[in-house]
């Protein structure tokens, strides 16, 4: 059993396919108790969606076409193919954790201790199975804002599940607003670099270094602080004693 959580944001574009159909497992979800509020969220999605003008939907999913295939995601949803989400994400953070390469160990304590705060399904496991589907955590439609609804039905379980853990929060700033986390050994892990004389984020670069960093931390079972700082990368990112806080760990591109 690990002695740590990894909070992870689930990928933009996900993999198309699966194999069981989703009203098969949904029960079997690692947060089965979440089903209830995620019914109820694709029921006012779906009849939103079912009145809604082409400006409605622009706004509801970020893109100025394709609605036909983005709302068709979400038709007859319980006879959608699942994959694993490990498997269903994609994208330069997934790539660079690279989960099929991991050995029975590290994938082990992948399956044990990452959380994916996901818009849709609230908290999910890696090997939780879910279709294909597109919808931000800051979206909102008619009376719900997806953000607020998840931190008001997640957080019981949130901290039940990461009491007594060592925290390592890799959430862009959008999925934080979707949960409350008082738990003092929460980190936030960040990757800067010096640009124009001062400390910036690290930008797009840092979503592959972010899962570099979570491959690493991967090969241990148990956590402290030293072995976060002892992190580095090849490119020259070591942590920085001086950026970083009491909350939040920093590496800096010497």
């Amino acid at each position: 059993m690990t002695n740590y959580k990894i909070l992870l944001p689930p990928s933009e574009g996900k993999l198309s396919g699966g194999n069981e159909q989703y009203f098969e497992i949904k029960n079997n979800h690692s947060f089965a108790i979440l089903e209830k509020n995620r019914v109820l969220l694709l029921q006012n999605l779906l009849d939103f969606i079912s009145h809604a003008n082409d400006s409605d939907l622009e706004k509801l999913f970020s893109v100025k076409n394709n609605f036909e295939q983005i709302t068709a995601f979400f038709q007859d949803f319980d006879n959608k193919l699942t994959l694993p989400a490990i498997n269903r994400y994609s994208g330069v953070m997934f790539n660079a954790i690279d989960y099929p390469s991991l050995n029975e160990e590290q994938k082990n304590n992948a399956n044990q201790s990452i959380l994916f705060i996901d818009a849709l399904f609230g908290l999910l496991q890696p090997q939780d199975l879910i279709p294909n589907y597109k919808l931000s955590i800051s979206a909102k439609f008619a009376d719900f804002k997806i953000d607020n609804y998840w931190k008001k039905n997640l957080k019981e379980i949130l901290e039940e599940e990461l009491q007594g853990k060592i925290i390592l929060d890799i959430l862009p700033q959008a999925h934080r607003k979707a949960i409350a986390i008082s738990n003092k050994n929460c980190y936030l892990i960040n990757f800067f670099e010096i640009k124009n004389g001062k400390a910036k984020n690290a930008g797009h670069i840092s979503k592959k270094l972010k899962g570099e960093f979570i491959r690493y931390i991967l090969s241990f079972d148990e956590i402290n602080l030293e072995i976060l700082y002892n992190f580095s990368h090849s490119q020259g990112y070591k942590y920085s004693e001086d950026l970083s806080s009491d909350n939040e760990v920093i590496f800096l591109k010497s």
